[in-house]
């Protein structure tokens, strides 16, 4: 077994030692309470223990990771512990942050403080940014809570002094009618200025814990935000492609929103309604200790103002159920708008699709107006019964005080008491109605992530096609009751073969290919990918689609995409081969030309031209390509066809024309 790590500090510059890879990895898991078998971790990383290759097995353990280059400055946003490799090569384990830098694990088992500048200057740039993923299943809030004990920490901190700002709330009405009553008692104005200068420092004390309060809650939401967002947006990227194709730009867009909303729930007015309560009881046992009858009276009015609360609720529920729904239509309407935009203007069409957007616009905020005004209705009707309850105590105590049953003091602590008490009341029964109006928002995220998600493809897939492609007998329809789409289809492709599959538009052809690429799942039949599922031979694959949607950044970024992060050198060849470099080299800015949202300042060849080159440039062995040169000229479509770095590879293309491979 690896020897137990001990600990040193030190306080001058160290020689620091790298681990190798996979013992780097092993350390690693070991931290996070996975054991697994040294060789056989090997076997699986199969000697290759670049960080690609470490990021991988990080994937398939279950973790959220990415290799990323890091310099100095980059440290204190990484999530630890995590690894980070040395100018000599080797690994180290950044543990934790220390007073002194960073606790760092490294040769030999041993752990050191290294000062951040020394760490700095020893790193060589590649790290993995490493965080636990959000929980694969369970409802919403079970997923929430199992992120939030990452943050303990933070949420402590947020509690500790949420608590020191209640017990300051909770002596100032009792320094209030001490002053009084002595000021009064002894004749001695010179003490108001006491009473004024005490309610200001604790006023400023108070605003100095509220603000330590809202900072310590920023960094807890924060990244708690990040876990929650990046949980579902992995989430949906491993869901089938038939569940969303069919949902909406908007729904999905929904979803983050209502995700948003449940953070807000949670941490600030989750929180704020647990201290809410506590301070309530408080309040409410100080003002029985006084006057007990009267704190019956402001218990039963703030009940009513909680009543109402939960009635307006109720009302503002159902408003933002529809407009939940309005916004989804008006986010993908404006979404249609705006990608679509040279088309509609091109075809004279921009104004009927502004006002199908605006009449969506008008729908969502209309739902919106009206929920606002039930709000106010809440707003007003516990303004009434707030100042009713002062003008009844402020009558009744000051009668008492009259007849020397009372102290003025006494009477000042209670009004305080019950200001207090009320809005603590109610901000608890305003969360409850928060939860209650958010539930339409929560739906479309409880949605998502109720889907299944789709089977969690091989560790490593295989990179060479050994065998023949087939579909045998396939049949495929959108759904139970609709036409067949693909009806008893056989097919038998040989590696390295060029098979197009003919037919006019409608056929088929498209979705025989998605079936092929394991997108759908044939009703009946099979497919096979050189032996393989088709669900899980997507490391042997590419599938290119007639309008490929190119995203708005550099064109060089665009075929990195698209290549699955080939070199540059890769993508320089082929682009070489097949035309795209003599077209790029026309640009100001070359490579580094930045692309409109989904390529819309490029024609439609040139968007194919991007989107085949960077395909070649990947080490896919199998492409199936959906009319991907119906918008090339002949020139370039034989440019594509003659290049070497197509020949080899098994294509299936499917298209209405006859599209024959040149010989080179």
């Amino acid at each position: 077994m690896w020897p137990s790590p001990g600990k040193r500090t030190v306080s001058e510059p160290i020689q620091m030692v790298g681990l190798p890879g996979n013992l780097a990895l092993w350390r690693f898991l070991a931290l996070k309470g996975i054991q697994v078998n040294l060789q056989a971790l090997d076997e699986t990383l199969l000697w290759d223990y670049s960080q690609e290759n470490l990021v991988q097995e990080l994937h398939y353990r279950g973790f959220e990771a990415r290799g990323i280059s890091i310099q100095e400055g980059d440290l204190q946003h990484l999530e630890l512990p995590t690894l980070a490799q040395l100018s000599n090569g080797g690994w180290i384990i950044l543990r934790k942050r220390s007073a002194s830098g960073y606790l760092v694990e490294q040769g030999m088992g041993g752990q050191q403080s290294v000062p951040l500048e020394h760490l700095g200057k020893g790193l060589a740039g590649p790290a993995i940014d490493v965080s636990e993923p959000l929980s694969a299943t369970g409802s919403l809030w079970r997923r929430m809570s199992k992120a939030l004990p990452r943050h303990r920490r933070t949420l402590l901190h947020v509690a500790a002094i949420t608590l020191t700002a209640q017990g300051l709330a909770l002596m100032a009405p009792w320094l209030t009618g001490q002053v009084v009553d002595q000021s009064l008692s002894r004749g001695v104005p010179s003490l108001l200025p006491v009473l004024c200068l005490g309610l200001l420092l604790a006023s400023l004390f108070q605003a100095w814990v509220g603000w330590l309060k809202e900072t310590s809650l920023l960094a807890l939401s924060t990244p708690f935000e990040a876990t929650l967002e990046k949980g579902l947006f992995e989430h949906l990227l491993a869901l089938p492609f038939r569940y969303l194709q069919g949902r909406t730009l908007g729904e999905l867009l929904q979803a983050f929103h209502g995700l948003r909303r449940a953070r807000t729930l949670i941490l600030e007015e989750g929180l704020g309604a647990f201290f809410s309560g506590v301070s309530a009881f408080l309040y409410l046992a100080y003002m029985a200790a006084l006057m007990p009858g009267l704190a019956a009276a402001v218990l039963l009015a703030a009940v009513l103002m909680s009543l109402l609360a939960f009635g307006v609720g109720w009302l503002q529920a159902a408003d933002q159920r529809d407009e939940v729904r309005a916004a989804q239509d008006e986010s993908s309407a404006l979404v249609e708008l705006l990608t679509g935009a040279a088309t509609l203007k091109a075809t004279a069409s921009q104004v009927w699709a502004f006002d199908r957007w605006a009449h969506r616009l008008k729908l969502q905020l209309g739902h919106a107006l009206r929920r606002d005004r039930h709000g106010l209705w809440l707003e007003v009707g516990n303004e009434t019964l707030t100042q009713g309850l002062l003008v009844v105590l402020l009558i009744w105590g000051g009668r008492k005080a009259l007849a020397g049953e009372l102290s003025i003091g006494s009477v000042l602590v209670f009004v305080q008491l019950s200001g207090a008490f009320t809005t603590a009341f109610v901000a608890l029964a305003r969360t409850g109605v928060s939860a209650l109006t958010l539930r339409p928002q929560l739906k479309a995220v409880e949605a998502v992530f109720s889907q299944k998600r789709s089977p969690v493809p091989p560790r490593r897939g295989a990179k060479e096609l050994n065998g023949p492609v087939r579909a045998e007998d396939v049949w495929f329809r959108y759904e139970p009751d609709s036409p067949w789409v693909v009806q008893g289809v056989h097919l038998t492709v040989q590696p390295g073969q060029f098979h197009q599959v003919k037919g006019p538009s409608g056929s088929g052809k498209s979705t025989l290919l998605k079936l092929l690429a394991g997108l759908y799942e044939p009703e009946n039949g099979r497919i096979s990918i050189g032996g393989h599922e088709a669900s899980s031979a997507g490391s042997l694959l590419a599938f290119l689609p007639q309008f490929p949607q190119l995203y708005g950044t550099s064109i060089l970024e665009n075929l990195q995409l698209f290549s699955a992060g080939a070199d540059h050198s890769q993508l320089i060849k082929v682009a070489k081969s097949t035309g795209l470099d003599a077209w790029v080299a026309t640009l100001p800015m070359a490579y580094q030309t930045m692309l409109a949202s989904g390529g819309e300042n490029l024609s439609g060849g040139q968007r194919q031209l991007i989107a085949i080159t960077a395909l070649l440039a990947s080490d896919r062995r199998l492409l199936l390509l959906d009319e991907a040169f119906s918008n090339l000229d002949w020139i370039s479509r034989n440019r594509v066809l003659q290049s070497p770095f197509l020949a080899g590879r098994t294509v299936i293309y499917a298209s209405h024309e006859e599209v024959l491979p040149a010989t080179p």
